[in-house]
Formats: C-alpha cells, sequence, structure tokens
C-alpha cells in the first residue's frame, strides 16, 4: 500500500512538474510572440513615419521648384520691355518738358531694373540646391541625352530644364539691361516657354514618382 501511495504521489507530482513546465514554456512562447508581434508593429509604423517623413520633404522640394519656375517666368516677362530709354537724350529738338518727363520714365524704369536684378539674384542663389535635389531625386537624371541650345525637342530631365531655364532668363535680363548683343546664348523663340512648359510636366511627372516610389515599399 505504501508502495503504490508513493507512486501516486510520484506520479502527481511529475504530472504537476509537467504542467507548470508547459505554463511556463507557454508563457514564454507567448511573452516572445507579443514582443514579435510588437517589434514588427513598431518597425512598421516607423517604416510607414519615415516614408511620410521622406515623401513630404521630397514634395516641399517638388513645391521649391514649382514656385521657382514661376518666380522664373514672372521674372522673364518682366524684363522683356527694356526698361532703359537712353537714347537721344542730347537731340536739339527735345525741349525742356518732354525732357524732364523722359527723364522721370527712365528713374522708374531704372527702379523697375534694380526690382528685376534683385528678383534674379534670388533666383539664382535658389538654384543650386534645387538643382542639386533634382539630380538626386529625378529618375531620368542620368539617362537623358545632352540637349542642345536651340533644339526644338525640350530636354525632358529636371537638372538640363533647370540649367537652361535659367539660362533663359539671365539672357533675357542681361538683354534688358545692356541690349541684345549681351546675351551668352542666341535667343530662340517661344523657347523660354517650353523650357518652362517642359519644367511644369517634369515636375508633375516627379509627384507621381515620389509617392508611388515611396508607398510600394
Amino acid at each position: 500500500m505504501l508502495i503504490g501511495k508513493s507512486k501516486v504521489e510520484y506520479l502527481t507530482l511529475v504530472g504537476i512538474a509537467i504542467t507548470f513546465l508547459t505554463t511556463i514554456f507557454g508563457w514564454i512562447f507567448t511573452y516572445r510572440t507579443q514582443l514579435a508581434i510588437l517589434k514588427a508593429q513598431s518597425d512598421y509604423q516607423y517604416h510607414k513615419e519615415q516614408q511620410k517623413v521622406l515623401i513630404d520633404d521630397k514634395l516641399a522640394f517638388v513645391k521649391d521648384l514649382q514656385a521657382w519656375f514661376e518666380n522664373g517666368r514672372k521674372i522673364f516677362l518682366e524684363s522683356s520691355i527694356t526698361p532703359l530709354e537712353i537714347q537721344n537724350m542730347n537731340a536739339k529738338d527735345i525741349d525742356e518738358e518732354e525732357g524732364i518727363a523722359r527723364i522721370r520714365r527712365i528713374a522708374s524704369r531704372i527702379e523697375e531694373a534694380k526690382h528685376i536684378v534683385s528678383e534674379f539674384r534670388e533666383l539664382r542663389a535658389a538654384e543650386p540646391r534645387l538643382l542639386y535635389l533634382a539630380k538626386i531625386d529625378d529618375p531620368l537624371a542620368n539617362e537623358s541625352p545632352r540637349w542642345e541650345w536651340g533644339n526644338s525637342k525640350t530636354p525632358y530631365d529636371l537638372p538640363q530644364i533647370i540649367d537652361n531655364f535659367e539660362n533663359e532668363v539671365m539672357d533675357q535680363v542681361d538683354e534688358m539691361l545692356f541690349g541684345k548683343t549681351e546675351r551668352t546664348f542666341p535667343k530662340v523663340e517661344e523657347q523660354f516657354h517650353s523650357l518652362h512648359e517642359a519644367g511644369i510636366q517634369a515636375i508633375e511627372r516627379m509627384k507621381v514618382h515620389i509617392v508611388f516610389q515611396n508607398t510600394t515599399k
């Protein structure tokens, strides 16, 4: 009887030990599983937040670039009419009243020219950053053939568009101040507007690329 009772007690203790160990292992397994789930959720959330930050940064660049193109267009149009009229100021057939009126017009247009030059300096100061980011973010930056000035087919990658668009604005400002002979590049009819339109199209392409690229990772 004692031996039988001891066996029962032994088996009972073994059962309790197995149950205890099973429970412990179950807790450990559940704990590790929960940790793994929480880590996966945390990694996923971090990844999504990083994606959002990246998209926001890149879209901010695109927004700045869009404003830059519009500022360039504004400067180009403002400087399309030469504001300086100093011709024939010493002509004998100009009376005093007309001379004074012309001087006032010249003074007004000189102030306008100074304002345009100031705006152009800001445009040029912003260009290196935008050009650098365009070379990084535009997937066509390293694939596009080199565009030649005057080619009727405008470039389609942002770096070349930005560079040549600024050259167009610069030449128009130089022409406003010093005349057509001071242009660095030959004037090509409607080329500026073609480059501006190409820039807007490239920006729209970049918006789609940025969102698609960073939401499908």
